[in-house]
Protein backbone atom coordinates (compact mmCIF):
# COMPACT_ATOMS: atom_id res chain seq x y z
CA UNK A 1 0.00 0.00 0.00
CA UNK A 2 1.45 3.24 -0.95
CA UNK A 3 1.63 6.00 1.77
CA UNK A 4 -1.42 8.00 2.68
CA UNK A 5 -2.40 10.97 4.76
CA UNK A 6 -6.24 11.24 5.30
CA UNK A 7 -7.44 15.01 5.33
CA UNK A 8 -10.47 15.89 8.10
CA UNK A 9 -10.78 12.69 9.31
CA UNK A 10 -13.58 12.98 11.87
CA UNK A 11 -13.69 11.07 15.03
CA UNK A 12 -16.45 8.76 14.01
CA UNK A 13 -14.65 7.48 11.09
CA UNK A 14 -12.77 3.89 11.04
CA UNK A 15 -9.52 4.98 9.89
CA UNK A 16 -9.67 6.96 13.44
CA UNK A 17 -11.72 4.72 15.65
CA UNK A 18 -9.60 1.43 14.77
CA UNK A 19 -5.76 0.68 14.90
CA UNK A 20 -4.22 0.61 11.39
CA UNK A 21 -1.59 -1.24 10.28
CA UNK A 22 0.18 0.65 7.14
CA UNK A 23 1.19 3.55 6.01
CA UNK A 24 -1.72 5.75 6.59
CA UNK A 25 -2.00 9.09 9.03
CA UNK A 26 -5.40 10.63 9.37
CA UNK A 27 -5.19 14.66 10.03
CA UNK A 28 -8.03 15.86 12.07
CA UNK A 29 -7.88 19.61 13.52
CA UNK A 30 -8.05 20.44 16.91
CA UNK A 31 -8.10 24.15 18.87
CA UNK A 32 -5.17 22.85 21.49
CA UNK A 33 -2.95 20.52 23.10
CA UNK A 34 -5.71 19.07 25.78
CA UNK A 35 -7.92 18.18 22.97
CA UNK A 36 -5.38 16.85 21.05
CA UNK A 37 -4.27 14.76 24.08
CA UNK A 38 -7.66 13.94 24.87
CA UNK A 39 -8.87 12.62 21.85
CA UNK A 40 -5.84 10.45 21.08
CA UNK A 41 -6.23 8.75 24.72
CA UNK A 42 -9.38 8.21 24.31
CA UNK A 43 -8.75 5.57 21.86
CA UNK A 44 -8.79 1.92 23.37
CA UNK A 45 -4.91 1.64 21.18
CA UNK A 46 -1.58 2.80 22.10
CA UNK A 47 1.02 1.01 20.00
CA UNK A 48 2.67 4.39 18.01
CA UNK A 49 1.97 8.00 18.57
CA UNK A 50 3.81 11.00 16.82
CA UNK A 51 3.94 15.13 17.09
CA UNK A 52 4.41 16.92 14.46
CA UNK A 53 5.95 20.19 15.11
CA UNK A 54 9.17 22.74 14.59
CA UNK A 55 9.12 22.93 18.49
CA UNK A 56 11.04 20.07 20.10
CA UNK A 57 10.74 21.25 23.83
CA UNK A 58 6.95 21.64 22.95
CA UNK A 59 6.83 18.43 21.61
CA UNK A 60 8.24 16.63 24.11
CA UNK A 61 6.05 17.90 26.83
CA UNK A 62 2.96 17.07 24.75
CA UNK A 63 4.19 13.15 23.99
CA UNK A 64 4.86 12.41 28.15
CA UNK A 65 1.07 13.26 28.31
CA UNK A 66 0.47 10.49 25.40
CA UNK A 67 -0.92 6.87 26.15
CA UNK A 68 1.55 5.29 23.84
CA UNK A 69 3.76 2.36 23.33
CA UNK A 70 6.41 4.74 22.00
CA UNK A 71 5.77 8.23 20.49
CA UNK A 72 7.93 9.73 17.47
CA UNK A 73 9.03 12.93 16.84
CA UNK A 74 8.24 14.81 13.23
CA UNK A 75 8.11 10.66 11.82
CA UNK A 76 6.26 7.79 12.29
CA UNK A 77 9.01 5.36 11.34
CA UNK A 78 8.31 2.21 13.25
CA UNK A 79 11.12 0.24 11.67
CA UNK A 80 13.63 2.21 11.59
CA UNK A 81 15.80 1.42 14.58
CA UNK A 82 15.12 -2.54 15.17
CA UNK A 83 16.98 -2.50 18.42
CA UNK A 84 14.47 -0.50 20.27
CA UNK A 85 11.90 -2.08 22.10
CA UNK A 86 8.42 -2.79 20.02
CA UNK A 87 6.41 -1.59 23.25
CA UNK A 88 2.52 -1.36 23.28
CA UNK A 89 -0.47 -0.32 25.64
CA UNK A 90 -4.45 -0.41 25.96
CA UNK A 91 -5.23 -3.09 23.60
CA UNK A 92 -2.52 -3.02 21.32
CA UNK A 93 -0.60 -5.68 22.89
CA UNK A 94 1.78 -5.85 25.79
CA UNK A 95 5.46 -6.67 27.29
CA UNK A 96 8.50 -6.08 24.70
CA UNK A 97 9.05 -7.29 21.70
CA UNK A 98 12.63 -6.17 20.57
CA UNK A 99 15.13 -8.76 19.55
CA UNK A 100 16.57 -9.76 22.94
CA UNK A 101 12.86 -9.20 24.80
CA UNK A 102 11.59 -11.37 21.86
CA UNK A 103 13.66 -14.08 23.20
CA UNK A 104 13.03 -13.99 26.75
CA UNK A 105 9.37 -13.85 26.24
CA UNK A 106 9.27 -17.03 23.66
CA UNK A 107 11.94 -18.92 25.10
CA UNK A 108 12.06 -21.65 28.18
CA UNK A 109 15.30 -20.97 30.11
CA UNK A 110 17.20 -23.29 32.54
CA UNK A 111 19.45 -22.77 35.12
CA UNK A 112 22.04 -25.96 35.57
CA UNK A 113 22.52 -26.87 39.44
CA UNK A 114 25.86 -27.39 40.84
Amino acid sequence: MLPSIILDAREEDEIVRCEQFGPVIPIMPFEDDNEAVTRANSTPYGLRASVWTEDRAHAEVVADRLEAGAVFLNNHGIFRDLHIEFPGVKQSGFGRESRSAALDHYADTYGFAE
